[in-house]
């Protein structure tokens, strides 16, 4: 494979079409919602996990925004594609249930993707999405958004399975990933947290900054 950044081309040497490019990103998004729901796929008591849940949730939603957006490119070609416009009709059911929150988009790029402000510049807090309903509260509800994000991809690549079949080595054949000759260990990293820590401490006190402040424990692990 190689290792820029430019686009791959089909394993036949010639471009993409369309159609692949957009059946390459729902099957990637698909992967995804898989390995979001795998999260909490049979283990229950993983939901009792504040960060977990906090951190899978928050992507979740990039995942479900991610998926409208492939699904509103592939849906496009249903002008000019018959196949794309009947499988489009087939998923309507699935593709609707996910649409029925047309405000993730701006909960994704306001609050997960993005540091909390909109267009404008104002800042909004992540909880006013979720108090306003402009995005699920319940985790369950979440999750049950990927897994139907699961369903809509499933249909389609089975739907397409020629295509993919074509594809397929630019989504998986991608071999092991190289592994770092000199990784950093916990001791080398909590040497170097603590290293820039104690200069930015003495810059602070320059500053005439308490160092006992309580404030200072606020993003304490644990705490």
């Amino acid at each position: 494979m190689p290792h820029d950044l430019s686009e791959p081309r089909h394993p036949s040497g010639r471009e993409l079409t369309e159609l692949e490019r957009c059946l390459f990103c729902l099957y990637l998004v698909g992967v995804e919602a898989k390995r979001c729901a795998e999260v909490f796929l049979g283990h229950e008591d993983r939901k009792h996990d504040g960060p977990l849940i906090f951190t899978v949730i928050n992507h979740a939603g990039i995942i479900i925004h991610k998926f409208t957006e492939a699904w509103d490119d592939f849906n496009g070609l249903a002008k000019s594609d018959e196949r794309v416009r009947k499988l489009c009709a087939a998923v309507k059911p699935a593709v609707d249930k996910i649409k029925e929150w047309p405000r993730l988009g701006a909960y994704r790029n306001q609050a997960l993707a993005h540091p909390y402000r909109d267009r404008q510049g104002r800042v909004r807090h992540p909880t006013s999405f979720i108090l306003t309903g402009a995005a699920p509260q319940a985790s369950d509800e979440t999750m049950y958004l990927v897994l139907t994000i699961i369903s809509a991809v499933t249909a389609t690549v089975v739907f397409f399975e020629e295509e993919i079949k074509g594809i397929r080595s630019l989504l998986e054949d991608y071999g092991s990933e190289p592994e770092e000759k000199n990784p950093m260990t916990p001791q080398q990293r909590d040497a170097d947290l603590k290293a820039i820590n104690a200069k930015m401490n003495a810059a602070l006190a320059g500053l005439g900054v308490n160092l006992a402040n309580p404030l200072f424990s606020t993003f304490r692990l644990g705490s």
